[in-house]
């Protein structure tokens, strides 16, 4: 079943009255984005409203600027093709889903956190009259705001059952696991009609991003799966054990890694290294630029550590700390 979350939130736009309720529909809108991405993640293509809106309000906007006067301007711009859009969408979505989607108790594997494909996947079934149930299997799962996902369970770490796993570190390393999993072809991008009525799924032009040292990554994590299954040691190896040699990695890593690690490229819209630090000249000589090349990092431990701090998931804990 292919999915993304640009796939399965863009049909839910169909009723957004404003920007407010457009970005907890697609809550992966980064801090700044270039207007034709911002479009591109809303379901609009089309370059002549890219241009319009840009000459007017420039080429890149916050998300902050989102939710003021700026952003109401925008909405009004845009309200009419993204709906007629995402009308369109969610019906190919619901239809696709009725087509691929076996009937009953469906299992949903992914890396998760928050749930957002399984809740925007239950919400299209239950607004176009599909009878599914869905269940999540995820690597972890995460409270926000004081609410989580209760149809799904994480392995390493699940809000409800504290333990070891420190939740707060997520997104200090959470691109570096999305990167070890990205696919062998482009992203899911939308749901459409064929001429014989049956959907599929349209899928984005394949940029590269599976790249030679994900595959050898891969192809290596499933050699390793393969003799764990017929050691002795597998009945004993729980999701504890699993986790505490990824952490070693993921929050104190070597100077080594975090340079060959880091300079691995993460592909969402556009490529960005996972860790963008420029050494200390450039550090101190642009404090600004080196800030929003910290928060736009994939792998911000790695970017700390690159810095040459020894113990980088404390800096990170710290910063988290300043920052709430």
């Amino acid at each position: 079943f292919l999915a993304s979350r640009r796939a399965l939130t863009v049909p839910l736009l169909e009723n957004a009255a404003d920007f407010q309720e457009i970005l907890k529909i697609v809550p992966y809108i980064k801090r700044e984005e270039s207007v034709g991405d911002l479009l591109a993640k809303l379901g609009i293509y089309d370059t002549v409203l890219v241009k319009r809106i840009q000459k007017k309000y420039g080429s890149n906007i916050g998300r902050n600027e989102l939710l003021g006067e700026k952003g109401k301007e925008i909405y009004h711009i845009i309200e009419e093709p993204m709906k007629k859009n995402a009308q369109y969408e969610k019906e190919c979505a619901a239809q696709y889903i009725e087509e691929k989607m076996p009937e009953g108790r469906v299992g949903l594997v992914d890396i998760g956190w928050y749930g957002t494909m399984q809740k925007s996947l239950q919400k299209i079934c239950s607004i176009s009259g599909v009878k599914r149930e869905f269940y999540g299997l995820y690597l972890g799962l995460l409270e926000r705001d004081g609410a989580g996902l209760m149809d799904a369970s994480g392995y390493i770490y699940d809000f409800r059952n504290k333990n070891a796993f420190d939740s707060s570190m997520v997104f200090g390393f959470n691109g570096l696991i999305e990167l070890m999993f990205t696919a062998d072809h482009g992203s899911a991008r939308n749901y459409r009609k064929l001429e014989s009525g049956e959907c599929e799924c349209v899928l984005e032009p394949d940029m590269g991003e599976y790249s030679e040292f994900v595959r050898k990554a891969q192809e290596g994590a499933l050699k390793f799966v393969a003799l764990m299954k017929e050691s002795k040691y597998a009945a004993k190896f729980s999701g504890r054990h699993a986790y505490k040699l990824l952490r070693s990695l993921l929050t104190s890593p070597t100077y080594e890694e975090s340079v060959i690690l880091g300079d691995l490229k993460f592909y969402d819209m556009y490529f960005e290294k996972i860790n963008q630090f420029c050494g200390w000249k450039a550090f101190l000589m642009n404090p600004k630029k080196s800030l929003s090349a910290f928060l736009k990092s994939n792998w911000k431990i790695g970017y700390l550590r690159k810095m040459g701090f020894r113990n980088p998931a404390i800096i990170y804990k710290l910063i988290n700390k300043i920052k709430k």
